[in-house]
């Protein structure tokens, strides 16, 4: 009986010191050392690694990456499993950081090594297409890892590219400029040319996030938004399983097709003809005169507005200085000139 007092007091005893090692936020207890010029926060398996300068900006990260990765995990239905280090990278670069700094293309705001679990977020870069903010990129480049966990390297890049945008923030101005700029005076560029894009320069990956992104936003409003992680889970059972039921598809295609009941190839020709019905005028309008006349109305509409408010103002004066104005001494040959 003793020793069972005894072994029930050091649990209790253990339960109350990991309750009070919570964090009274819910978030995980932070943990953080540095080495090598380098300050290293980590909350759950996430850990963020910066210049000691930048300890501020990677604690206030370190905070955002634990209210958001539920939702991520909860989209994409793959939970994190294993530790993740991502680094902020600013110029001067570190000596820590400067191999880690040339994975990737220079014009690239963030990147993600999924093999090795790390990533990494340009700061000065933040802002650059397709994101907004550093938290943007955050998103950006965990949902690209949740994604490689779940179903390895077996979707497509544009897919991956336009998920994990998706992921960051809704569609907006900017999206449809670029993609517009991409479309409207040549073919749009195939799923397949948008892998390439990617790889090229930034304005080829510019080209392909905003075109990969309007025909992901195109299907979501066509399925739902259920419709990613549908892809997905079909990906990941297709290759577990080792065949699918169109065998002449890859796992992403079958997968495609179970989730959304339409081929990839026919879903992407419906969308183009999309695209056609929306920007086939505007060549026309761009490329011809038409543009210049419906300038040139519009320049000469507003310089009459201009003269009518000039006109009305010029009358409003003269109505004020007659009422305003002092009679002319008539005993006066001439008025007076002088100037005070």
């Amino acid at each position: 009986m003793h020793s069972l007092l005894l072994h029930s007091t050091r649990v209790a005893a253990l339960l109350v010191a990991t309750l009070w090692a919570l964090p009274l936020a819910g978030q995980p207890a932070a943990q953080e050392r540095t080495r090598d010029g380098l300050v290293e926060i980590s909350r759950g398996l996430v850990t963020i690694a910066a210049p000691t300068a930048m300890r501020l900006e990677a604690d206030r990260l370190s905070q955002r990456v634990s209210e958001l990765l539920p939702r991520l995990e909860a989209d994409l239905r793959q939970p994190l499993t294993q530790p993740v280090a991502i680094a902020l990278i600013f110029d001067p670069v570190p000596q820590a950081l400067q191999s880690l700094n040339r994975a990737a293309q220079p014009w690239a705001a963030g990147f993600m090594l999924p093999l090795q679990r790390i990533g990494a977020i340009r700061m000065n870069r933040v802002t650059n297409y397709p994101f907004n903010s550093t938290e943007m990129v955050l998103v950006h480049e965990i949902s690209h890892l949740l994604m490689h966990d779940k179903v390895g390297r077996n979707v497509p890049r544009w897919f991956d590219e336009a998920v994990a945008t998706h992921e960051g923030r809704t569609r907006g101005a900017r999206d449809l400029f670029l993609f517009t700029s991409a479309v409207v005076f040549r073919r749009t560029p195939s799923l397949a040319a948008l892998d390439r894009g990617f790889n090229g320069s930034e304005t080829a990956a510019n080209t392909s996030y905003a075109v990969s992104f309007e025909f992901l936003s195109w299907a979501i409003r066509r399925h739902g938004e259920d419709f990613i992680p549908s892809v997905m889970d079909a990906t990941q059972r297709y290759l577990r399983n080792g065949q699918n039921p169109f065998d002449s598809r890859t796992p992403f295609e079958a997968a495609w097709q179970d989730a959304t009941g339409t081929p990839l190839e026919l879903s992407e020709q419906q969308w183009r003809r999309s695209i056609y019905r929306l920007t086939r005028w505007l060549p026309v309008l761009l490329n011809s005169n038409w543009l210049w006349v419906s300038m040139a109305i519009l320049a000469f509409a507003a310089f009459l507005v201009r003269r009518r408010q000039k006109l009305e103002q010029y009358q409003r004066w003269e109505e004020e200085e007659a009422r305003d104005a002092v009679p002319i001494n008539p005993w006066l040959e001439e008025p007076d000139d002088t100037v005070n």
